[in-house]
């Protein structure tokens, strides 16, 4: 039996197929990118000081902090 501390009784499947409908995986932070902002892929191999996979809320902070604490790093965050 599947128990969370928040959870006493598991939702049914239609309950969580509901909730889940019409969800989009995505980076939504790219929607506020500007006009003619094209995101570029990784094709060969680089070089960093600090490399933060995923560019989620998380990963994106840890890159600005890690900027600001240290301006002279190479900071690259990876994202799919």
């Amino acid at each position: 039996m599947h128990q969370t501390r928040f959870e006493r009784t598991v939702p049914s499947e239609s309950v969580i197929d509901h909730a889940l409908r019409g969800i989009v995986q995505k980076s939504f932070w790219v929607e506020d990118a500007p006009l003619g902002h094209t995101l570029l892929s990784l094709t060969g191999q680089i070089s960093c000081d600090l490399a933060i996979v995923g560019a989620g809320y998380t990963g994106l902070w840890t890159a600005f902090l890690a900027k600001a604490r240290h301006p002279e790093w190479r900071v690259v965050v990876l994202e799919a």
